[in-house]
């Protein structure tokens, strides 16, 4: 089998945080890490460049690494300009292989295979797909999770099962990354890396995107999560971990064991689950483990204070539950983000008002609100369009604290707007709130951070107009 040259890109993500200037989170990409770990262990060349660090122009790199192949990862508002790097790659050599993967054109394969400068997508889990096209000399025929042009028509090839066995893959290439150059917001000076303890979510959210891990829930051994966390600690000198489950406390015990596991080997280490975790899966047993191993932040998805709009989107859980989390997490002293969305269909002016008096009664430490994202393949998508409620189709406008895209039949855009900025206004401008959060300040440190967030939230959400 020969060796190929394989450059794998993540498009920028900086300009999409539009009204949050001031509190990017640049991730590293773990996705493009894991692809570039299976390919290097079919003995192939792997290069990431992650175009939310570099400085390098794509042709400067293009020249110097000499790819064969050149996959991008997109999400949807990145997907313009994946597009726009691929026809560069073609524009640069016209032989290089061009593959596109992610959340986007998982979501849409065969809108995606029609353009030009697309020679393959792959969609849903990329590992195994990506690796059986390199090293098969893209045989396309057999290629499960691929779509492509054939004849003049895009073709699409049988979805691949997911991945069921989690440890036999290697851990990420973590060697590729510039690791330094990755941070939170409000731990700038801090050594942080997301990790990914399991995959897939069993639940029907109708906003939620499906189309990478899918609904089945598997997990990595607990021992193989901690090994790549003591991995981290010892060669990367990792001080903070975010575990980036679409739900980390799905199954109770595997979150369980991965925290006894931790304090087991006697890591001193911060953790925390910035992409949120269900109210219901929460106990006082399991906050007190991850409390002892070092987890200190947890975001809960509670999506709506209306107990109606909970049940039509499908989260089916009850706002009992909800607060009964937060009072578990409360009394562990682990610091609270409330996730809201604002704009959900059938909410009405009656439902975000009590969305927001219940965020106040949670007294989360954030209360992160959003408008309504309806990602392409999601039930929420297809429900606007099919009733004509998307008004806006330039896919780079699909991010967080951009205006809305659809408008909603109680709802317009201007209103659903106005309702966003008005849940900030309300919240962070409580005066319980404000002297809450005075009491738990600690060191200089809180001072700054708490600072940095305010000043961003008053720019952001209550004296821009």
């Amino acid at each position: 089998m020969a060796m190929s040259r394989v450059l794998l890109i993540l498009p920028t993500y900086g300009k999409f945080f539009q009204r949050i200037k001031g509190l990017e989170w640049i991730a590293p990409p773990i996705g493009l890490a894991y692809l570039a770990s299976v390919l290097e262990k079919s003995g192939h060349e792997v290069k990431i460049f992650d175009m939310q660090i570099e400085k390098k122009s794509l042709n400067k790199v293009l020249n110097s690494f000499k790819p064969d192949i050149v996959g991008v990862s997109s999400s949807t508002p990145a997907f313009n300009d994946a597009i726009n790097i691929l026809h560069q790659v073609k524009k640069f050599n016209p032989n290089i292989k061009t593959i596109i993967g992610g959340p986007h054109p998982s979501a849409l394969p065969k809108e995606t295979a029609a353009e030009p400068c697309v020679d393959i997508v792959v969609y849903g889990e990329g590992e195994i797909t990506l690796n059986e096209l390199v090293n098969n000399h893209f045989s396309l025929k057999n290629c499960k999770g691929i779509a492509y042009k054939k004849k003049g028509k895009v073709a699409i090839n049988k979805i691949r099962p997911p991945i069921i066995n989690l440890d036999s893959l290697p851990f990420p290439a973590y060697h590729l990354l510039s690791i330094e150059k990755y941070y939170h917001p409000l731990m700038k000076d801090k050594r942080i890396m997301s990790i990914l303890t399991s995959r897939g979510c069993p639940f029907n959210c109708i906003y939620c995107n499906k189309n990478i891990f899918g609904h089945a829930f598997r997990e990595r051994s607990a021992v193989n999560v901690v090994d790549e966390i003591e991995f981290l600690i010892e060669n990367y000198k990792i001080e903070e971990f975010h575990i980036i489950d679409d739900n980390f406390t799905l199954n109770r015990k595997h979150a369980i064991d991965v925290c006894k596991e931790i304090i087991r080997r006697n890591l001193d280490i911060k953790w925390a689950t910035p992409n949120g975790i269900r109210a219901d899966t929460i106990s006082n047993n399991l906050i007190r483990l991850m409390k002892r191993s070092g987890c200190y932040s947890v975001l809960i998805g509670v999506e709506s204070g209306s107990s109606r709009i909970l049940r039509s989107i499908g989260k089916n859980i009850t706002l009992d539950k909800i607060k009964r989390a937060f009072k578990i997490c409360k009394e562990e002293k682990l610091e609270t983000t409330a996730s809201l969305v604002i704009g959900l269909p059938g909410e009405t002016p009656d439902d975000l008002r009590k969305t927001i008096e219940f965020t106040k009664k949670l007294q989360p430490d954030v209360a992160d609100f959003h408008m309504l994202i309806p990602l392409p393949g999601t039930p929420v998508y297809n429900y606007l369009k099919q009733n004509g409620l998307i008004i806006e189709t330039d896919w780079s406008k699909y991010s967080f604290h951009t205006e809305p895209v659809f408008r909603t039949k109680e709802l317009t855009k201007e209103e659903i707007l106005e309702w966003y900025k008005r849940a900030y206004r309300e919240f962070y401008m409580n005066p319980k709130y404000i002297f809450g959060r005075l009491m738990k300040m600690k060191s200089i440190s809180d001072v700054r951070a708490n600072f940095r967030g305010l000043s961003t939230i008053l720019q952001s959400f209550v004296l821009r107009k």
